[in-house]
């Protein structure tokens, strides 16, 4: 390998961690101003989607395994959810705080108030399934 080569692949690891630390400063300034906001704001704005009820899963025809996501209250508030978004889980603790789930999914489907989102295999929608005060923004 020449010198050359050396130094781009240098390179392209040195953006590829800039770009990691760049997404995880996006994704806790996302967080912070969740918490600053609040839940209802972001649900009044369209934002969120506060609470939901975990529905089915399946491997859709693109063979991808996602999760069917119902609001229950809030209906008539139009929503800014569309196909190829990605979303964030979250769920309100015994204290009040938001705690994220460690995943993002993508919109394969919203109407109404259904969702379809794809999902991670195993056992993270069990664990949605298992919680009360499930949310998606």
């Amino acid at each position: 390998m020449s010198a050359e080569q050396k130094n781009s692949i240098t390179e392209l690891g040195r953006q590829k961690k800039l770009l990691r630390e760049e997404y995880e400063y996006e994704k806790e300034e996302f967080r912070r101003q969740t918490e600053t906001i609040g839940i209802e704001r972001k649900v009044k704005r369209g934002d969120c989607w506060y609470p939901v009820s975990v529905g089915r899963s399946y491997y859709n025809s693109l063979n991808q395994y996602v999760t069917e996501f119902t609001r229950s209250a809030d209906e008539e508030i139009e929503h800014n959810f569309e196909f190829g978004r990605p979303v964030s889980f979250f769920r309100i603790d015994s204290e009040g705080k938001i705690r994220y789930f460690d995943f993002t999914g993508t919109i394969s489907y919203v109407e109404n108030n259904r969702m379809v989102v794809v999902v991670p295999e195993g056992g993270i929608v069990t664990e949605m399934r298992n919680t009360d005060s499930l949310g998606v923004q």
